[in-house]
């Protein structure tokens, strides 16, 4: 009798707690994964900064800031904005065959992001800022 008393509850904390992940996950859900890009795909791209200078972008830097998009990992943050509340930031815009990009990229509390309006916020690796320096 006490063990089925204890597989009933074990049962029933396993379930709230599935329960309570899944309502967490539809309040707050992760961004879709980023669509992958390659430089053959790009047809034009610029690079502003948060004072609408723009930086010149070399090949090889295109191909290392796509590299390290294509990499950011997903958050549960949530872009409701068109431009980041934080300064400095860059904007990257990259003109495919099918649409128009904006990549917005900076650091918040040590962090790196890259966010995409309106679509999601991603953790992008520290280093991708060593190239606009």
């Amino acid at each position: 009798m006490k063990k089925k008393t204890i597989i009933i509850i074990v049962a029933v904390f396993a379930v709230l707690l599935l329960g309570a992940y899944m309502v967490f996950n539809s309040i707050f859900p992760k961004a879709e994964p980023i669509k992958q890009l390659e430089v053959s795909m790009v047809k034009s791209v610029s690079l502003y900064d948060s004072d609408d200078n723009e930086i010149e972008v070399s090949d090889a830097e295109l191909q290392k800031l796509l590299t390290y998009i294509n990499a950011a990992k997903a958050t549960r943050k949530m872009s409701v904005n068109d431009y980041p509340n934080v300064r400095p930031y860059y904007q990257l815009e990259v003109k495919t065959e099918e649409r128009i990009l904006r990549y917005m990229i900076y650091e918040e509390d040590g962090t790196a992001y890259v966010e995409l309006p309106y679509e999601g916020i991603y953790i992008i690796d520290d280093n991708v800022l060593e190239l606009f320096k």
